[in-house]
């Protein structure tokens, strides 16, 4: 009886040139490397050193210490999505990093994803559960299903704008300076500052010599009281 053997896809210049249609790694810009059962990264791709978009989803990578970021420091976009990582230890770091699409993992530390921070100072845009998909035990990646995961994720990246495909709103940015207690007395300054600029508006308002120039100025002191409303909102509610 004879056992069928396995072969393990590797990638080698030779699937770059062929997956990219093109001799030169360097003129490589976007990458589509899914779907190949792939178990691990090879110090070729790094070659790729003009690459900004990287597709490795649904292989069976489990870690990526293997990609260099000080050679793709043009990467901008990576999945991830459906492999089997369960651990972000040795994340390399990438700068320009803006979108990071690890859905349907095995991640379970709060701490490995927050120590992304870290690795991708440019990442807006994060992915570790799909829009809309359940909180049952069958959810893709454990750490999703933490109770401090999604505040924990904010504090860790205050400019990040998507959360597994959720806009965040722009007072996160504020919430998180709040909560570390660090930057309190910054925010604070900056109500003062409000109250400062609502003043000399206020005293604008009495030597206006149009209806316009009113409507204006009034907008303008409505827009400032609802900033410092919010902020002070966050103060109280993240610091109490």
């Amino acid at each position: 009886m004879s056992c069928k053997k396995t072969i393990t896809m590797r990638i080698t210049k030779e699937l770059l040139v062929r997956k990219s249609c093109t001799f030169d790694l360097e003129a490589i810009f976007k990458l589509n490397l899914s779907g190949l059962e792939l178990e691990e990264l090879e110090p070729i791709i790094n070659e790729c050193v003009n690459i900004w978009d990287l597709n490795l989803s649904d292989n069976s990578i489990r870690k990526v210490t293997a990609l260099d970021g000080t050679r793709l420091c043009k990467l901008r976009k990576l999945r991830l999505n459906n492999n089997r990582l369960s651990s972000l230890g040795g994340f390399p770091y990438i700068p320009a990093l803006e979108q990071l699409y690890i859905t349907h993992n095995q991640i379970a530390s709060i701490g490995d994803v927050t120590a992304l921070a870290k690795c991708l100072p440019s990442l807006t845009h994060l992915y570790l559960r799909e829009l809309g998909e359940g909180e049952g035990k069958n959810s893709t990646n454990p750490v999703c299903l933490r109770a401090e995961y999604r505040e924990s994720v904010m504090e860790a990246f205050p400019d990040l704008q998507v959360l597994d495909g959720e806009r965040l709103a722009g007072d996160y940015s504020v919430f998180a300076s709040v909560v570390n207690g660090k930057e309190k007395e910054e925010v604070e300054g900056m109500i003062k500052d409000i109250k400062v600029q609502e003043n000399w508006l206020e005293d604008d308002l009495s030597r206006l010599d149009t209806s316009d120039q009113e409507r204006d100025v009034k907008a303008a002191l409505k827009e400032l009281s609802t900033m410092e409303n919010r902020i002070a909102s966050l103060i109280k509610q993240h610091t109490t």
